[in-house]
């Protein structure tokens, strides 16, 4: 059974979280695809597994373990994060700043739950959320360097509502006491 888009036991759709996808177990479907294509040695890609999604419950903590991949609204959240992105160490610092300048991402609306790497002098940060993604500097002193502040992509469930490219950084960052020029 697919995994649904809201928590069966009480309803709730942003707080249904995936937190693990695997491959577990036998599939007959591959063992004979395999079987068929390969002869006995293509027997062996039936233990290639099901594919399993388990999701829990953050309002009423209902978790469970479902086959045949995620829900329909988590479809674009596999593979996240992507390869390089972080969100613990020195990441943590930055992301935590941004979160006392603007505590809701500007994209979803949902609190900043970042995941950042380092590019090059700036950071890039990526919300766990929407999956849109910004670029941005700081100072020595740690303050955002707004002039910096960049929309490298809108995410998945905003690709209509935002251009791409260089922006005002109120947008990104509300309190603009925290902006060093």
């Amino acid at each position: 059974m697919k995994a649904p888009n809201t928590c069966p036991m009480c309803g709730e759709r942003e707080g249904w979280k995936l937190i693990d996808t695997s491959q577990k177990g036998f599939n007959a479907k591959n063992a004979v695809i395999g079987g068929v294509l390969l002869g006995g040695v293509g027997l062996v890609a039936g233990f290639s597994g099901k594919q399993k999604s388990i999701y829990q419950c953050v309002k009423c903590g209902f978790y469970h373990e479902y086959d045949g991949g995620v829900a329909e609204k988590d479809q674009y959240a596999q593979g996240f994060p992507p390869k390089g992105y972080k969100n613990s160490g020195l990441n943590s610092v930055y992301i935590d700043l941004l979160r006392k300048a603007t505590p809701n991402c500007v994209f979803c609306g949902n609190p900043q739950d970042l995941y950042v790497k380092q590019d090059g002098s700036a950071y890039r940060f990526l919300c766990s959320y929407c999956h849109s993604e910004f670029r941005c500097e700081f100072t020595f002193r740690s303050l955002i360097k707004g002039k910096t502040v960049q929309i490298l992509n809108c995410g998945e469930i905003n690709q209509n509502n935002l251009s791409v490219g260089t922006c005002d950084p109120s947008l990104l960052i509300l309190d603009t006491t925290k902006i060093k020029y």
